[in-house]
């Protein structure tokens, strides 16, 4: 048999049709959409959505208690100038009398003082330390409590005490020995250059 050039062309067609054949046979890898959804994880925002409301709830309550605090301490700044000045003079007469008991030392103190080169001298009245040993503007002699509130921090109800501004301590004197400052010296020392103490009570 002589093969010819249309045997090869012939062969080359069958050949391209089996081709053909095979891969329109094979069938093609579907996607499982179905599978796939199943691993699509659905994200629940509702808990996280209450727990940001409430944390937004409570900042204003937060700020709100703050805002009323800030409201409050402005209302008794306002009228700390008038009650401290009502303890003050309410307290005059002891004053007064302290002053005159240690007046004449006071004058020899100054005397002693213009004799020293600085015009200082050491003070005898509360022995160099600034601070008495006592208050007389205490709620009680040297006790420390506020007179206007008691100790309580608060006036007419749930207002914050104008003269102590909350605290409940005498605004005279120490925080914990309750002393007041010495009126007639300057840190200790009885000075040429400082007034002489005043004749009405004043806060230092």
């Amino acid at each position: 048999m002589i093969i010819t050039r249309w045997h090869y062309i012939i062969g080359a067609v069958l050949l391209l049709l089996a081709f053909q054949w095979l891969r329109n046979d094979t069938p093609e890898k579907a996607t499982d959409v179905s599978s796939t959804a199943d691993r699509v994880e659905i994200v629940d925002w509702s808990l996280q959505k209450d727990v940001e409301l409430e944390a937004t709830q409570a900042r204003k309550i937060e700020l709100l208690q703050l805002e009323e605090v800030q409201t409050k301490r402005s209302a008794s700044a306002r009228e700390l100038p008038n009650y401290r000045q009502r303890i003050l003079s309410a307290r005059q007469a002891e004053w007064t009398a302290f002053l005159d008991k240690h007046w004449e030392e006071y004058q020899r103190l100054i005397e002693v003082a213009k004799l020293n080169e600085n015009g200082k001298t050491f003070c005898t009245i509360c022995e160099g330390d600034t601070y008495l040993d006592f208050c007389i503007f205490c709620n009680e002699p040297s006790n420390g409590v506020c007179v206007t509130c008691q100790g309580e921090g608060l006036h007419f109800g749930n207002e914050l005490c104008p003269s102590c501004q909350g605290s409940g301590r005498c605004f005279m004197c120490t925080k914990d020995l309750h002393q007041m400052m010495c009126p007639f010296c300057d840190d200790g020392d009885i000075d040429i250059d400082y007034s002489e103490p005043s004749l009405y009570p004043t806060e230092r």
